[in-house]
């Protein structure tokens, strides 16, 4: 897990008030967490939970004010949601997810969309081997394109 506070210091010394923002808010995240959790230190599974949910709102909230043509908070949240993807460990590509999801479907010989948490139970092993991450409503939509 990277060291927030020392990437706030850098953020200062950079000047950059977007990225400050950012790293105070998942500093205010994390403490959060360790005080509903009575834990001094949280686990790099943990923080990534934290950067995942920040990166759905980021990524919602690009969304409705670019509905609204509100480009320079488009912008804003666009650096924002890059530096919290830079965060996370290396993602796997759509071809290799739907390879996992073709192994997947071949051993457990699945048909239909009620098979699916078979599929997907043995994708969630595959990726977890992999050592790498993926959006997890990425695998979902690839599962049901590949049973449908």
């Amino acid at each position: 897990m990277i060291d927030l506070t020392d990437e706030l210091k850098k953020a200062f010394r950079e000047k950059n008030s977007n990225k400050k923002t950012i790293i105070g808010e998942l500093k205010t995240r994390v403490k959060n967490l360790q005080i509903d959790s009575k834990k001094d230190e949280i686990s790099e599974n943990e923080f990534l939970a934290i950067v995942k949910s920040t990166i759905k709102m980021t990524k919602e909230t690009i969304d409705e004010f670019a509905k609204v043509n509100r480009d320079e908070i488009v912008s804003e949240e666009s650096e924002k949601l890059s530096y919290l993807e830079g965060l996370l460990p290396p993602q796997l590509t759509d071809e290799e997810v739907t390879k996992m999801v073709s192994d997947a479907i071949e051993q457990t010989s699945a048909t239909s969309i009620k098979e699916m948490g078979q599929v997907m139970g043995l994708v969630q092993r595959a990726i977890k081997i992999s050592g790498k991450d993926v959006d997890n409503s990425l695998v979902s939509k690839i599962i049901k394109d590949s049973l449908l």
